[in-house]
């Protein structure tokens, strides 16, 4: 049973690297990936306590109810170590990444906003320059049509 199976959070870096070479998106992760995993584990018990779970998982059933194997390590694993809590946050997050607004294929992205542009103080026109005289024909001084 997953329940009684320890978990190695050690070998949880090499993993989270191999994801990273195929693609997924880690960051953070790739460095802390043992201690977020102990983090996200303890959330996790934390909640099953409040609903009314043990914290530990006992190799044998009949031990739960004995209060010398409460205190004997040999006799049980601290649920936050068993595989089922893995299980647990693999399906937490695959529920997540289920769920999660994804951007639409070929989206564009975001157009920075414009910036203000400066004032530009109206000047004396040029008598020769059509830009800035309305007096010069619309084809310029050479006479030609727009």
């Amino acid at each position: 049973h997953l329940e009684r199976e320890k978990l190695n959070f050690k070998e949880i870096a090499s993993r989270v690297w191999a994801a990273k070479t195929l693609g997924a998106p880690y960051t953070i992760e790739l460095d802390q990936s043992e201690q977020l995993a102990r983090e996200q584990a303890r959330k996790i018990v934390t909640e099953l306590v409040q609903q009314g779970s043990k914290d530990r998982i006992f190799y044998r059933p009949e031990d739960a109810e004995n209060p010398q194997a409460a205190t004997d390590e040999s006799k049980y694993l601290l649920l936050e170590e068993s595989r089922a809590v893995a299980l647990i946050a693999y399906l937490q997050r695959l529920g997540t990444d289920l769920f999660a607004s994804a951007e639409p294929a070929g989206a564009l992205p975001a157009v920075p906003a414009t910036p203000e542009l400066p004032t530009i103080e109206p000047t004396t026109p040029n008598q020769n320059d059509p830009a800035t005289n309305s007096n010069v024909p619309a084809g310029g001084l050479t006479g030609g049509q727009r």
